[in-house]
């Protein structure tokens, strides 16, 4: 028998229900768009705020005062640095751009070796700068020397027969197609094996009390041909041999040869032997000097073979 009471206490449940959950509904819609007006509200007030504090910044804030100058060596006055990175008393410190400013310095002096700008809040700035003399030269495929300075900068380019440098000033010519030399402003980029060669040289001439080399040469095999206090050539063209032979070039000019002499430090495969020939009357000087050094170097040549 059909139970109407049932079916209609069931149908009223259901409609309640559907009730109870559209209210929920509409109370979460109306719950969340305040929510979201508030956060438009609380951004709108954010950006005032930090509106504010950036125009104050830029404006009432951060006034460089102060602009301390460190140029050793300059050869340009302070306004003209100024003007160069276009800094004026009162810009706003934040706003000024450091890196772009050394760029303009380095791109308007290529003579300039160095340059640094720090900023110091709230209202000063540092400049330092450098007009380096070269630490070394390095010859380039016209002839020219292009000296470089500490920093790696190429401030100096003149011709080879007409260099006015003092006689300790290095000169390297490389000779391999992975290096190429520098224009005036550049810095020097030496691969990892050509520094590293030079670096080795330099090391073991520091042990060897050879303190005055004035010229280097490094050709396509990283063989090295060096010159130490412009009269003496040594030829390190051994490359497992180089550390020895320059060792033994120190051993000889400090202990053997006299300070004047002059010639050239070669090693002989033949009988692993390294002699000193002298630039005049070479075969006599060889022969006189021959058995002391080659008493010595042999016995170099034994402990590290």
């Amino acid at each position: 028998m059909y139970n109407y009471n049932n079916n209609n206490n069931g149908y009223t449940r259901r409609r309640n229900n559907a009730r109870k959950q559209a209210r929920l509904k509409d109370k979460h819609r109306r719950i969340k768009n305040k929510k979201q007006k508030y956060m438009l509200y609380y951004i709108f007030f954010a950006v005032v705020i930090l509106s504010s504090t950036i125009t104050l910044s830029l404006t009432a804030f951060f006034k460089i005062e102060h602009i301390k100058f460190k140029c050793s060596g300059a050869k340009v006055s302070d306004m003209a640095i100024l003007k160069t990175i276009g800094l004026n008393y009162g810009d706003n410190l934040i706003v000024f751009n450091s890196e772009k400013a050394i760029k303009k310095l380095l791109a308007a002096f290529p003579k300039l070796s160095y340059a640094e700008i720090n900023k110091q809040f709230p209202n000063s700035i540092d400049l330092l700068c450098r007009f380096d003399a070269p630490v070394f030269f390095v010859e380039n495929q016209k002839n020219q020397l292009i000296g470089i300075a500490q920093s790696g900068r190429a401030i100096m380019v003149c011709e080879k027969n007409k260099i006015a440098h003092p006689i300790n000033k290095l000169i390297m010519k490389i000779q391999t197609k992975l290096f190429s030399p520098p224009n005036l402003g550049e810095f020097i980029k030496l691969p990892q094996q050509i520094s590293q060669t030079l670096h080795t040289i330099l090391q073991t001439a520091n042990l060897a009390n050879l303190n005055n080399i004035t010229k280097i040469e490094l050709n396509e095999k990283l063989e090295s041909t060096f010159t130490y206090d412009n009269r003496i050539e040594i030829e390190a063209l051994n490359i497992s041999k180089a550390k020895q032979i320059i060792l033994s070039a120190g051993e000889i000019i400090n202990n053997i040869i006299g300070r004047n002499e002059e010639g050239t430090i070669s090693y002989f495969p033949d009988d692993k032997t390294i002699h000193f020939i002298p630039k005049q009357n070479p075969f006599l000087m060889f022969n006189k000097n021959a058995s002391n050094i080659n008493n010595n170097n042999n016995n170099i040549d034994s402990e590290t073979d």
